[in-house]
């Protein structure tokens, strides 16, 4: 229980940068059979999928973001995303993945963003 209120903390921390970073917040914990997502957003004609991973320590560089979201998950959360876009989507998005990991620094929380691209192709976007 512990896990899921120190997730859900970061989560909504996370939710409030994105909006003062002009995301609109679409959902949270959006969640049917087979996948959940931790923050869906939107700005402009984009829709994103945020996975929200919390470390103690992190290291500069991963040498694969990829190790933090397995591909089934991948698969899992653009297949929600789809879903989501089916269920209250006006007009056809772009759709994307995004992980945010959440680590503490000396002055405090920082965030660093890695895209996940159609191919599975982690961009690195700070």
């Amino acid at each position: 229980m512990y896990q899921k209120a120190v997730a859900k903390q970061y989560e909504n921390l996370v939710a409030s940068l994105l909006k003062q970073r002009g995301w609109s917040i679409c959902a949270k914990n959006f969640r049917h059979i087979g996948f959940e997502i931790d923050i869906i957003g939107s700005r402009g004609d984009q829709l994103v999928a945020f996975e929200v991973k919390y470390r103690k320590k992190f290291r500069e560089c991963f040498d694969e973001v990829q190790e933090l979201i397995p591909y089934k998950k991948w698969r899992a959360i653009r297949r929600g995303l789809k879903f989501y876009t089916y269920l209250y989507a006006k007009k056809e998005p772009r759709l994307a993945c995004e992980l945010v990991i959440v680590f503490p620094t000396a002055t405090g929380l920082k965030l660093k963003r890695f895209g996940l691209d159609q191919n599975y192709a982690s961009l690195d976007l700070d």
